[in-house]
């Protein structure tokens, strides 16, 4: 079961699904590595979010100054 999990785990993990690794890997028994990837998949979406507000603002920005606001 643990080795199937695992495996599991690396196959949603090329897919970029971090936090559904990061479960199977914690399935595992491998703690350690659920955590870091629960980590690093937070700050990449962490960073996702701010780069999208980012550029909502400079988009409502150019279209007020379209509009004449």
């Amino acid at each position: 079961m643990r080795e199937k999990a695992r495996s599991l785990a690396k196959q949603y993990e090329s897919k970029g699904e971090g936090v559904v690794a990061a479960e199977y890997y914690a399935i595992a028994g491998d703690s350690g590595k659920a955590n870091a990837l629960q980590k690093q998949t937070e700050a990449s979406e962490q960073k996702a979010e701010e780069s999208r507000k980012k550029t909502f603002k400079k988009e409502q920005g150019d279209l007020e100054k379209a509009l004449g606001f």
